[in-house]
């Protein structure tokens, strides 16, 4: 396998894990989560499959044997996010936060794990060409991580608006 190839399994192996989130979850707008996390997992691939198709400027030398993903585990284990997820992680102040909040968490996390990885074969690669394309990996799992991280702030944000000291102007009776 070359770098691309692995970059790609990655990626489908996140559809398919979102996928049987997906139908484990009960609730339609959990669901409806987890399909988005797919469908972007798999423009994540096509967009991973452009790149080493059509733009690749250089050649790496790496052969990767078979490698598990941040993904590979969790499918063969088929929980369901919840058995991943810390409570303390998803408190602000005193507000308990739903199940969707807890879904793109989880989400989030992922692709921290992927942008870890990433980075770390930058720290680890043995030829410009080779940082240069994990560094284009890792920059492309930024995006997907930015804009699941804009969602959550959205979501959260009148809870912490909320649990804020400086705009909680109620006085006591």
């Amino acid at each position: 396998m070359d770098i691309y190839e692995v970059a790609m399994k990655m990626e489908l192996e996140g559809e398919e894990y979102y996928k049987k989130q997906m139908d484990m979850a009960e609730s339609e707008g959990i669901k409806s989560i987890f399909k988005m996390m797919a469908d972007d997992e798999r423009k994540h691939y096509e967009i991973i499959k452009n790149i080493k198709e059509n733009y690749l400027d250089c050649d790496s030398d790496i052969e990767i044997e078979e490698v598990d993903t941040i993904f590979t585990q969790r499918l063969e284990n088929n929980n369901y996010f919840t058995d991943e997820v810390d409570e303390k992680d998803f408190r602000f102040g005193k507000i308990n936060i739903d199940d969707t909040v807890k879904a793109y968490r989880h989400a989030l996390k992922l692709e921290q794990e992927s942008i870890d990885y990433y980075k770390k074969q930058v720290e680890n690669a043995k030829s410009e060409c080779d940082k240069k394309i994990f560094e284009r990996l890792a920059k492309e799992e930024k995006k997907h991580y930015e804009a699941i991280d804009n969602i959550l702030d959205h979501v959260t944000k009148s809870e912490r608006w909320l649990e804020d000291a400086r705009f909680n102007h109620i006085e006591d009776y």
